[in-house]
């Protein structure tokens, strides 16, 4: 999901004069009622002002993620909502407008990217976003905003279940089922970077980009049973949840 500026300037250069005209509003796609996609409707609300250690961020690219849609349709995370209308969205790649103080990691002009705090503050699917300190980094030069607002949720969540739960190491087997999913080309690459050895089931069509990515082994689940081939694993990271065939899955 992209917004066109509010003014014409660079993507990534020149923010000075624009970034000292904060709007007072902005556009954002709301959802007013729990449902399907037709629900959310882009509208105009006021910009959020950010507290204590937040940073405001002009958004330049919004990321979507299943929890969004999960919640956009009455589950997920929207038993949390305090109320309706409200913006959805975790991920952004932007640059910052509003810091805490002059000193701040993350000045004025930095180019970050991160997550929104949903549903604590409004979400990412808006011109400006405010998110807290420790959940934002510099976006790194080699990603373009569209890119790194594909990263957070998705890097994050395969970051827990590789290092922090798996804690992968050299010589670990690891299964990652889904291998080429959102979170699972991340799991690959993190667990092959720690050196474990992986297997990881995907189509056909995927396996050359994830032995790419490091996966020793792909499984094409269009055509073998994975536990026909799959033996000794040390753990096994599930991206596919409640499908009893493993044929036909993902």
């Amino acid at each position: 999901m992209r917004f066109r500026p509010l003014r014409p300037s660079p993507e990534t250069r020149a923010f000075s004069t624009e970034l000292s005209q904060v709007p007072e509003v902005m556009r954002a796609v709301t959802v007013a009622q729990w449902g399907a996609p037709g629900v959310l409707t882009e509208t105009t609300v006021p910009v959020p002002h950010p507290v204590l250690s937040e940073v405001l961020v002009r958004v330049v690219a919004a990321g979507v993620n299943p929890i969004d849609a999960k919640t956009r349709a009455g589950k997920g995370l929207a038993p949390a909502v305090a109320e309706l209308p409200e913006i959805l969205g975790f991920d952004f790649s932007g640059v910052v407008v509003e810091s805490p103080f002059e000193t701040h990691p993350f000045p004025v002009g930095t180019e970050v990217f991160g997550m929104a705090g949903f549903p604590r503050t409004p979400g990412s699917y808006a011109e400006y976003v405010v998110a807290p300190t420790l959940s934002i980094a510099r976006k790194p030069a080699s990603l373009s905003h569209v890119e790194a607002a594909g990263v957070p949720v998705a890097a994050l969540t395969a970051w827990g279940l590789v290092v922090e739960t798996a804690h992968a190491h050299e010589g670990q087997r690891i299964l990652i089922h889904a291998g080429s999913g959102g979170v699972g080309h991340f799991a690959v690459q993190f667990a092959a970077y720690f050196g474990a050895h992986v297997t990881a089931t995907a189509s056909g069509t995927n396996a050359p980009w994830l032995r790419d990515l490091g996966a020793s082994v792909v499984i094409d689940h269009t055509s073998t049973r994975f536990e026909e081939v799959v033996h000794d694993m040390d753990v096994v990271i599930d991206l596919v949840g409640n499908v009893t065939d493993s044929i036909g899955s993902r």
